[in-house]
């Protein structure tokens, strides 16, 4: 399948088991979703949005309390029952995540005999493709040797969409890393959780190097397994790689069916920082090597 088509699955199977509320257990993470359409939740949320527009934890949080509010309205069963249904077994639980999704507890719903602002109805996704800052529309396929990228390590909140303060730090000590490849090539490595929980990423601002040298004790160095990446090229400006991604998620896995692997990206900067060299691993060439 493709990953429009994978969303449109998840969303098949989360919305099945809402209409069998009460009867079934309900799917209620996003780690479910994902592992049943063979993503990482990371790759999932990205694509999710990009198909969807909403995040998949914000989506499904509103189709539950929105199918719970349609119950609340045209039933008479007991709050707390219809709350067991939808699986929260603390009925202040149930009401703290009504209120907060709409703005008033299920009480004061049941009293007006109308659904709240704010109701959620399924979504049906419309593929339609657009376009990014690309030096070309398809991606090539690359196989990488394993490298070793060297520099200092940031824990970014989710939402972040720049980068300029910590390569700024970088960059006023990167002369002290040892061992650099050349021609040099400085690299952003991109690496997440699969707990859903853990909602920002860690970056590495880096250099490549040769080895496993020994450095100063405030860098970092990672080893880069060997992998095949998908190689997408950015050659606008670095505030415009958000349009590059929207085609890399909106455009690009969504319709195709090549899913990325493991829980790291890589930016290549090269052309003297020109191009952008956006590489998502599709293949791993190592047996034994983490997904991480």
């Amino acid at each position: 399948m493709t990953g429009y088509e994978c969303i449109c699955e998840a969303i098949n199977i989360f919305e099945t088991s809402l209409r069998n509320a009460g009867r079934r257990e309900i799917v209620r993470t996003v780690s479910q979703l994902a592992e049943l359409t063979g993503y990482s939740i990371y790759h999932f949320t990205r694509l999710f949005f990009a198909v969807t527009g909403y995040s998949p934890k914000e989506y499904m949080a509103g189709r539950i309390f929105s199918e719970a509010a349609q119950k609340i309205v045209e039933s008479d069963f007991s709050l707390k029952s219809i709350a067991r249904d939808f699986g929260f077994d603390e009925y202040e639980t149930f009401s703290r995540g009504f209120k907060r999704v709409f703005g008033m507890p299920p009480r004061s719903v049941r009293r007006s005999h109308f659904l709240p602002a704010g109701y959620l109805k399924r979504v049906m996704p419309e593929f339609e493709r657009g376009t990014g800052n690309l030096l070309s529309d398809q991606p090539e396929i690359v196989a990488m040797d394993a490298y070793y990228l060297t520099g200092l390590p940031f824990y970014i909140e989710a939402g972040t969409t720049s980068f300029h303060k910590q390569w700024a730090i970088f960059m006023n000590v990167q002369e002290q890393v040892s061992g650099r490849s050349l021609p040099e090539l400085y690299c952003q490595y991109s690496s997440w959780s699969d707990n859903e929980s853990v909602h920002g990423l860690s970056i590495l601002c880096a250099i490549e190097t040769v080895g496993d040298v020994q450095q100063k004790p405030f860098f970092y160095s990672r080893r880069v397994p060997s992998a095949s990446y998908l190689r997408f090229r950015h050659n606008s400006e670095v505030s415009d790689l958000w349009a590059t991604y929207t085609y890399i998620y909106h455009d690009w896995f969504a319709s195709h069916e090549i899913k990325p692997v493991g829980s790291w990206e890589c930016q290549r900067y090269v052309d003297e920082g020109e191009t952008i060299e956006i590489c998502i691993p599709i293949a791993l060439h190592e047996k034994d090597c983490r997904l991480e």
